[in-house]
């Protein structure tokens, strides 16, 4: 009941003055006896019932105790001992809320924080790669012998790069780079995903290089082909001259 009385204060929660507590001082005559009690002193006159010190302690009497003639002395009525309740238990919740609250910050507070996130890694791509290429690549300068020479070969890398010329090969560093930067990171997952794409690059590069050497036998045995059949006819021409001069 004291959390109850002191709800209202606590809560900042002004009462109507029509349903607020009156106090009473200590030194009033005592009542040889209220509603079965001895010796009552009047304490508090609230609107829901009266305070009293009594011979064996303190007391409330509600007003569903309280005589009809009670009610009319100390001017209490059914009416306002619901409001000043009501009241009552508006502030209680709103007290409890605050404290719930208050109790889940401070919780809150001495949780263990979490880590920070871990950047995500700064992964590159094979037109970078091209890029940093082009980029070492240095122009040579005007007073350089065979200038004009040197400067058609600087302009022919940076357009050969430009055209896809190393384009495997940049995407290849590229996923080595990447590779190498998720294991670093600890994304594992990522890194087997970089190791994927070495070895798909690796592959289509077997299978350029097999090709090629395949289409340069062709060629060479197609020119070693020609070659003896331009023979043959030699020979047949050579021995067709020496028939006709018989």
């Amino acid at each position: 009941m004291a959390f109850a009385i002191l709800s209202p204060i606590c809560t900042g929660q002004q009462l109507p003055s029509s349903i607020s507590p009156i106090e009473y001082s200590f030194n009033k005559d005592a009542i040889p006896e209220m509603n079965g009690y001895k010796s009552v002193y009047i304490r508090r006159i609230e609107p829901d019932g009266i305070g009293i010190i009594h011979e064996c302690g303190a007391a409330k009497i509600p007003i569903e105790k309280l005589t009809h003639e009670q009610c009319i002395h100390y001017n209490l009525t059914f009416e306002s001992a619901a409001e000043y309740r009501k009241t009552l238990a508006k502030n209680e919740l709103a007290a409890l809320r605050r404290l719930q609250q208050l109790e889940l910050q401070e919780y809150q507070r001495r949780q263990p924080q979490p880590p920070p996130p871990r950047p995500r890694p700064n992964f590159i791509t094979a037109q970078q790669v091209k890029d940093a290429w082009i980029r070492q690549i240095q122009p040579p300068g005007r007073l350089d012998r065979n200038y004009k020479e040197l400067i058609r070969n600087y302009y022919n890398s940076i357009a050969s790069i430009r055209a896809g010329s190393r384009d495997t090969e940049a995407e290849e560093a590229a996923a080595k780079y990447n590779k190498n930067l998720a294991i670093r990171a600890g994304e594992l997952e990522t890194a087997k995903i970089y190791e994927s794409e070495i070895a798909r690059i690796d592959r289509e590069e077997t299978t350029r290089q097999e090709r090629a050497s395949a289409a340069a036998e062709a060629e060479r045995v197609s020119r070693d082909n020609l070659e003896l059949r331009n023979r043959l006819l030699n020979l047949e021409n050579l021995l067709r001259e020496k028939s006709c001069t018989r």
